[in-house]
Order: structure tokens, then sequence, then C-alpha cells
């Protein structure tokens, strides 16, 4: 998983996390940085646990992510 400033959306390939099912969707229309159109087969629900290194906490997410054409897993998070 890379996580991404410039990302316009969390993508992840059809690979990741198998045991989720990919859930149909509108179709999203996104490209590569050099333009070239992705390919998306739906979203998946995931639910992620990262920890607090200063307190120790552990912190849940949960996101959509757009099951694509891609390589790796981008986690956009804003600047």
């Amino acid at each position: 998983m890379m996580i991404d400033s410039g990302a316009v959306d969390m993508v992840c390939p059809k690979s990741f996390a198998e045991k989720i099912p990919i859930r149909p969707e509108a179709e999203r229309r996104l490209k590569t940085a050099t333009g070239h159109r992705i390919p998306h087969y739906g979203n998946k629900k995931m639910r992620f646990v990262t920890q607090n290194q200063k307190k120790k906490k552990k912190i849940g997410l949960q996101v959509d992510m757009n099951v694509m054409d891609v390589k790796r897993g981008i986690f956009s998070v804003p600047v």
C-alpha cells in the first residue's frame, strides 16, 4: 500500500484482500499520471488498523477502495 497526497482517490488491484467481495458501483473515470484511462471494476469496503506511536493507541479506519487495474494499492491522503 502506497500513501499518496497527490492521488485523486483510493484504489487497489483485484488481488488485494481477495476475501472481501467487489461491490458493483458506478464507473469511475480515473487516469494514470500519463493520461491513460484505468479500467474500474467496483469497490471494496476496507477496514484498516493503525497505531499512534506516541500513545500506543490503535486507530480504526474504514474506507471504500476503488478496484481498478493497478499494480498496488494507493491510499489517498489530504495535504
